[in-house]
């Protein structure tokens, strides 16, 4: 049986739901190119974007960027830095729970090389954990492009799915190639499209081999506001229903009437909300702090080209970018401690207002006890008084029918007044008495009940047995 991606708890686990990766028969993901060269009227930036299979995928990777601009119609262009960025999109395999990477196995490895993934790539995107991480690249002797150094980031969204994120970058080339890979968590529509606009918009910035990192960190903290508000607003309902506010304009609701265990799972699942979002804030906030070292980091390069001036100045605006994100995690997060304070408060007051009905609950159960007693009162000195009764009349029932048996003669004569049968009355009578006394009596005293639980057992044993034969 497969697993069912629309569960909420799936996220929270470690490790994952997931058994591992697998390639897939043929290569299919995207590219998207954003390269900056200056000429004589300014600066030029050109974009391109496109799908790549097994047959275009090499001859995407090894084309030479950095020459393009040498063309006819403008042969005084300088590439002044660029990003080469791979997307694909990771599907899940129900039937064997594995992630489907968009390459072939042997694609993945020229990519890996070109790149200089490190080992510990595909190995984190088992995890739900949030990464950050950086390796040093190889001396490489390709003039297509030379990365010293290679920056691995995983983040996560909620509904999305996660974003696994591997940027290299050479500094004398100011190139930086990128491969974003996103693993869904429900049939989401295509990220991607908001991602290659937001780095369309900003040309400058998009070269810069940690800006990337940061606009899925922005993402993923943006997610973090709905979730927020979503359990503020069922707080909102709980204090409307249980009459604990001060708002004029909203009607005061009954507690008592709550449904309280409706209520408590709300909470609960309002209290997992805010920890899953300050737990993924605080993640992020340890991306971004990472990011703001590794930008210093990048500083301490000296290509002695344009491209690295260029950087340095951009690093600027992108540690100020992180400072903003930043913010706004800090924020999240006060706010997330906020609502947990008034969700304590919230589940103190349920419970209160649950003992107060079990109490009302209670004294209604006592009533209706004494109730039951006073006419089981009455119901006794009724009974009481037709025994009385009985006992009056009795005596004069009993001789009524002795008398009125045929056994006397009662017309007088010569004839006796007892006929010769009556004997035969007490001769019956009086043992049948005492055989139904012994029966009573024996009924009492003989342990009727452990003979009958001893046969019971003894027959559910033999008819389990029976069934094992049978089997």
């Amino acid at each position: 049986m497969g697993i069912n991606l629309n569960r909420g708890d799936l996220e929270y686990g470690y490790p994952s739901f997931e058994r591992g990766t697998k390639f897939s028969r043929e290569t299919n993901c995207l590219y998207f190119d954003i390269l900056n060269y200056d000429a004589s009227n300014g600066t030029v930036v050109k974009t391109s974007s496109g799908d790549l299979d097994d047959s275009s995928l090499e001859d995407w990777l090894f084309k030479d960027v950095t020459g393009q601009g040498a063309d006819s119609e403008s042969a005084t262009e300088v590439f002044t830095g660029g990003l080469r960025l791979l997307l694909g999109q990771c599907d899940f395999e129900s039937e064997n729970s594995y992630r489907l990477l968009p390459f072939a196995e042997e694609k993945f490895h020229i990519i890996s090389e070109h790149f200089q993934l490190p080992s510990q790539f595909i190995p984190s995107m088992s995890t739900t954990l949030t990464r950050s991480f950086k390796f040093s690249c190889s001396p490489s002797a390709s003039y297509i492009f030379t990365p010293a150094t290679c920056f691995v980031h995983k983040l996560a969204l909620f509904g999305d799915g996660q974003y696994h994120i591997s940027t290299s970058y050479s500094p004398q080339q100011n190139l930086t190639y990128a491969l974003l890979l996103f693993k869904p968590r429900y049939d989401v529509p295509s990220p991607y499209s908001t991602i290659i606009q937001t780095l369309t918009n900003n040309p400058t910035l998009a070269p810069h081999p940690l800006y990337l990192p940061v606009l899925i960190a922005e993402l993923s903290v943006e997610s973090s506001a709905p979730r927020i508000q979503s359990a503020a607003q069922r707080l909102d309902g709980l204090e409307r229903a249980a009459g604990q506010h001060e708002w004029l304009d909203v009607a005061m609701g009954d507690p008592l009437t709550l449904d309280f265990t409706s209520a408590t799972k709300q909470l609960n699942f309002a209290s997992r909300w805010l920890d899953m979002e300050v737990w993924r804030c605080k993640a992020n906030l340890l991306v971004l702090e990472n990011v703001k070292a590794e930008i210093d980091f990048l500083r301490n390069f000296d290509a002695g080209n344009e491209g690295a001036r260029v950087l340095k100045e951009e690093g600027t605006r992108l540690k100020e970018l992180i400072a903003y994100h930043a913010n706004t995690c800090h924020n999240f997060i006060h706010r997330a401690e906020f609502e947990k304070q008034r969700l304590q408060t919230q589940i103190a007051v349920v419970y209160q207002f649950m003992v107060q009905k079990d109490s009302k609950i209670n004294l209604s159960l006592a009533e209706t006890t004494t109730i039951i007693a006073r006419e089981s009162k009455k119901d006794s000195s009724a009974m009481k008084a037709i025994a009385v009764l009985t006992m009056c009349f009795l005596p004069g029932t009993f001789l009524a029918a002795l008398f009125a048996m045929p056994f006397f003669n009662w017309e007088g004569g010569d004839l006796p007044v007892l006929k010769d049968g009556f004997k035969y009355y007490w001769a019956v009578a009086i043992p049948l008495t005492l055989l139904v006394l012994c029966v009573w009596v024996g009924s009492m005293l003989l342990p009727w009940r452990r003979w009958m639980g001893k046969k019971q057992r003894g027959d559910v044993e033999a008819n389990g047995g029976d069934r094992m034969k049978g089997e």
